[in-house]
């Protein structure tokens, strides 16, 4: 079994930042590579179901407050990628990007369990329903 370096993710000034003693930029890399895999154009639901579990196990996996942020960060930058639609996307994949978002913050809440957090996505999931 090979050993892997420890990764720790954390933010600074705001950006999305990595740092590994081996390799420097994994977790960026990670992140850059979700949020792109979320605008390609022929993915299906299948695709953003498979991208709602990746996020799901490194919340759990890598569980810190640092990784977390980021992932927030992460997930409310699609939001507004879906939103501003600069890259032209199909309704479908927009609809794709923000059910993600929001099955992903969703999951989050439950896991963090900040009250505050947990009532709002209470208040959005009930909202859905109209």
């Amino acid at each position: 079994m090979l050993a892997r370096a420890p990764i720790m993710l954390c933010s600074a000034h705001g950006a999305m930042a990595a740092h590994s003693r081996d390799s420097p930029g994994n977790g960026q890399q990670l992140y850059r590579h979700i949020y792109l895999g979320c605008k390609e154009e022929d993915n299906v639901q299948k695709n953003y179901e498979l991208l709602y579990t990746s996020l799901a196990l490194i919340t759990i996996e890598l569980a810190n407050e640092e990784v977390v942020i980021d992932l927030i960060r992460l997930a409310i930058a699609l939001q507004d990628s879906a939103i501003v639609n600069e890259d032209n996307l199909s309704m479908f994949h927009r609809c794709g990007i923000m059910a993600l978002v929001a099955a992903y913050l969703n999951f989050v809440s439950q896991m963090i369990a900040v009250p505050a957090f947990c009532q709002h996505a209470s208040k959005v999931r009930g909202l859905e329903t109209f």
